[in-house]
């Protein structure tokens, strides 16, 4: 009868928290103005290249710091175009250009005394003439911010971050560049390159193929079950290496947990593409608290994750983010229809053949 009582709380408790969960976050990017020295373009046009629209990442709500969707108040382009229009000057005689949106996004990593918040921008600068399209060039800016709580402060982040490409840009006086290019669709990349060993503190060195880092060691946990966790060592110090985004071992990609729950270790691919796949098992830590073994273990769940080679974003393999993807894909949109959505293989193998269909487009370009 005890344990009925307490997994009937459990249940109502963790209802609770996944009714909360179900809204997402809005981020709201502040209106401090942007000044540009020398200013000598407007910018009158967003165009959102990013792979999933929708979500800019994910962050941790409420007391259990449940994993939570992170989204603008609108449409990126739409919303980006109207901060723009209102923080930027616009000026006669010089170039209209067309700010093309790469990577935009932040999350949360939480420490034993404090959350560490990042924001990641990736731009490039567009100029359309005569039906041509040219790139003045890429630009990245990076942010983070600490505290107890930085969930509040994602869209001071994102501000400076924009700030800062649009700085570089004006800073840079690059040469336009002749591309062929619709903007209107993303780029499939090569991940090859990504699978080289080293370690990686954000998703920018990772994407950036010149980063190496020293020798590492890596350290197995739980290797008799079907989760393996993994820790990484520097084979110099011997001591634990922090604050990775993740690492590579050549073959595999190792994620840092802490980007879809409180977990301080790393799990391997199961599946190695564009679409990068992980299962993870976790536990609700406030139920551990309130109910403790039991709790725990009542709440324990099987979650598969996708983390995307092309924008970095991290993101539990639900039903609503398969149909995403799978959005121009209508045979393997009908085998997942087929499949109910039920079975952790089906995810796998729907995955597994939509990274083939994603590679072959990439061989077919010429």
């Amino acid at each position: 009868m005890k344990n009925t009582i307490i997994l009937g709380l459990l249940l109502a408790f963790s209802t609770g928290l996944l009714a909360q969960n179900k809204h997402p976050h809005v981020v709201e990017i502040p209106n401090h103005g942007i000044s540009i020295k020398g200013q000598r373009f407007n910018l009158v046009e967003v165009v959102d290249n990013r792979p999933v629209k929708g979500s800019i990442g994910t962050v941790k709500k409420g007391m259990s710091n449940m994993p939570t969707y992170a989204v603008l108040p609108g449409a990126m382009d739409v919303y980006l175009l109207n901060f723009l229009q209102q923080n930027v000057s616009t000026y006669t005689e010089v170039s209209d250009l067309i700010l093309k949106i790469d990577h935009f996004q932040v999350s949360e990593r939480t420490l034993a005394a404090k959350e560490i918040g990042y924001a990641e921008v990736g731009v490039e600068f567009l100029l359309e003439d005569k039906g041509t399209i040219y790139s003045l060039g890429k630009f990245e800016s990076k942010r983070e911010v600490t505290g107890i709580d930085v969930t509040g402060k994602h869209g001071e982040n994102l501000f400076y971050a924009l700030k800062d490409c649009i700085n570089q840009f004006s800073e840079s006086n690059n040469e336009p560049v002749a591309i062929l290019l619709d903007i209107s669709n993303f780029a499939i990349l090569d991940f090859q390159p990504y699978m080289r060993k080293s370690t990686y503190q954000t998703f920018a060195d990772w994407t950036n193929i010149s980063h190496v880092s020293g020798d590492f060691q890596i350290k197995g946990q739980n290797m008799k079950g079907n989760f393996p966790r993994y820790q990484v060592k520097d084979s110099n110090t011997k001591k634990g290496i922090k604050g990775l985004y993740g690492f590579s071992d050549g073959e595999s990609f190792y994620l840092n947990a802490s980007h879809y729950s409180y977990g301080n270790y790393f799990v391997k691919s199961q599946l190695v593409g564009p679409l990068l796949l992980f299962e993870d098992q976790i536990t609700d830590p406030m139920a551990g608290v309130a109910f403790g073994m039991i709790g725990a273990l009542a709440s324990m769940r099987t979650n598969t994750y996708l983390l995307d080679s092309r924008s970095g974003l991290v993101r539990m393999l639900d039903d609503l983010y398969m149909k995403e993807l799978l959005h121009g894909h209508p045979e393997l949109m009908e085998a997942w229809k087929v499949a109910s959505g039920k079975k952790r293989e089906n995810k796998k193998e729907i995955i597994s053949q939509l990274n083939a269909k994603l590679i072959a487009e990439l061989m077919a370009q010429p």
